[in-house]
């Protein structure tokens, strides 16, 4: 089991109507910040940081402590081997911006910080648009050397001649 998740998703719970007091909730999250992953080198089994974890997480310290959601934000951003935009952060921020309990968040926020780093990141990556491959021919073993065959080991052998492929069904 991911205890990790299930105490995110416990302490998310603590933190919405009825809330549990302020101060326990102040006590109790210092200890689970402190037990989340944050050394790339240490060993961590998979399926233990999940956009599970990071939503329940960040949704639960925005909600006792704004600086410290900040910091931890901060910290999945400094940690991409573990944290990745790729695969976890920009879903996370999908996620939260969809939430309705996030909806209205102020924009000085962890959630802003995750939404404008994965912007950034996508812009980024989308920014530059893909190229063809310097040789596009494909290793050909066909053996039939029926026309179709003969014209489809012609086109892929030289992808880049101007010719029109036609194939019957």
């Amino acid at each position: 089991p991911n205890h990790l998740e299930s105490c995110a998703n416990l302490l998310s719970l603590c933190t919405e109507p009825p809330a549990l007091s302020q101060k326990i909730l102040l006590a109790a999250t210092p200890v689970f910040v402190k037990a989340l992953p944050s050394d790339p080198n240490q060993s961590i089994s998979k399926g233990v940081i999940t956009q599970a974890l990071i939503v329940n997480t960040l949704t639960a310290l925005e909600r006792i402590d704004t600086a410290l959601a900040q910091t931890v934000v901060k910290l999945f951003l400094a940690h991409p081997q573990l944290y990745s935009m790729d695969t976890l952060l920009v879903n996370v921020a999908i996620e939260l911006c969809q939430s309705e309990s996030t909806a209205t968040a102020q924009l000085t926020n962890s959630f802003s910080i995750l939404r404008n780093a994965a912007h950034q990141f996508l812009t980024q990556i989308t920014s530059t648009p893909p190229t063809p491959p310097a040789n596009q021919s494909r290793a050909i073993d066909i053996t039939c050397d029926c026309a179709d065959c003969s014209q489809l080991k012609q086109f892929l052998g030289d992808p880049d001649a101007v010719r029109v492929l036609t194939i019957s069904a």
